[in-house]
């Protein structure tokens, strides 16, 4: 910080002179009243003036404007865990809600849906850790990122045996499921859970809050949305399966990010984003069964109504996606 810096803190809520008092404690705040805002001097315990504060209640603002030679201070001063749990912003909020679903992983291992929720949490911390992270070291950064993906990635397997397993008895294959690798994807990704991750977790989403607390979501959205738009751009044919796959992992980005802007449900991309989930749920099921040396009719049977459910659903998406076709990529 510059001794000239200042800093912009945005709030959730409105706050009284009184909670500000109490966050900065053991600091003190003479407070001098305005027609546009309420100025203080914040002082130390020495009462030494250590920055001036303007506070606008109705656009809930707060900023800091450090005295000469004190910026240290100041620093010092926001770190109190009273102050950065007062200022949280939108993506503070957000990731502290995804944070306490994925520390309840009571079940996560036995129910289907318990799972899918905790993994939708999982990647909505995903969708902000760029954001989370930026005051980390480049190397703990990254190997906090990994940590993370590699969780997400064994929890999908384990959500991917669950769901082929649904898919199997329905298309009457029951039989020729691979149910004992339940309980070797269940080991594993039990293991991965036993460690502190998520009690780092919750110390990177503190130590970045007064950070983001000024960050607009909207900003997000719109990068989001662009991601989306060029991946749809890519898919050439109906059999592009890796550039389909993007775009689902674009669609439930940009739904994440909109949540996180307090935009509300888009009911085209939660279409858009159930068609690619049923795509993808048997693509994988068809890419199962053609390793089948010698497969027997009941098989024979299930791959060809595969291959209709699949270009039915990419007919779904291609419908549903052509308002996007002429946005700028």
């Amino acid at each position: 910080m510059s001794k000239s810096e200042s800093i912009y803190l945005l709030v959730g809520k409105t706050l009284t002179l009184d909670d500000w008092a109490q966050a900065f404690l053991p600091f003190t705040i003479a407070w001098d009243h305005t027609e546009l805002y309420e100025q203080g001097v914040l002082s130390d315990p020495q009462l030494d003036a250590v920055a001036i504060l303007r506070y606008y209640p109705e656009e809930k603002r707060m900023e800091l404007y450090p005295q000469q030679g004190k910026s240290e201070c100041l620093e010092q001063v926001l770190q109190a865990k009273a102050l950065r749990e007062l200022v949280s912003g939108p993506v503070t909020i957000f990731a502290r809600k995804q944070l306490a679903l994925l520390q309840d992983q009571s079940q996560i291992l036995l129910d289907m849906d318990r799972l899918h929720d905790w993994r939708v949490a999982l990647r909505k911390i995903l969708t902000i850790l760029a954001l989370l992270t930026r005051g980390m070291e480049k190397e703990e950064r990254q190997r906090f990122t990994r940590s993370l993906c590699a969780l997400f990635k064994q929890s999908g397997k384990l959500r991917d045996h669950q769901v082929l397993e649904g898919l199997y008895a329905q298309y009457g294959l029951a039989s020729f499921f691979p149910v004992k690798k339940r309980n070797v994807l269940v080991r594993d990704l039990q293991s991965m859970l036993s460690g502190d991750m998520f009690v780092l977790l919750e110390e990177v989403i503190d130590a970045s809050a007064l950070a983001l607390s000024a960050f607009e979501p909207q900003r997000l959205v719109d990068v989001s949305f662009q991601a989306m738009v060029r991946a749809m751009h890519q898919v050439h044919s109906a059999r592009d399966i890796k550039a389909m796959h993007l775009v689902r992992k674009r669609i439930k980005t940009l739904r994440h990010a909109n949540e996180l802007a307090g935009l509300g449900k888009r009911e085209d991309l939660v279409q858009l984003q159930d068609a690619l989930g049923a795509w993808h749920d048997r693509i994988m099921m068809q890419d199962r069964l053609q390793k089948c040396k010698k497969p027997p009719l009941v098989v024979k049977k299930a791959l060809i109504e595969l291959d209709l459910a699949i270009d039915a659903l990419v007919q779904t998406y291609r419908q549903l996606s052509k308002t996007y076709w002429e946005e700028q990529r």
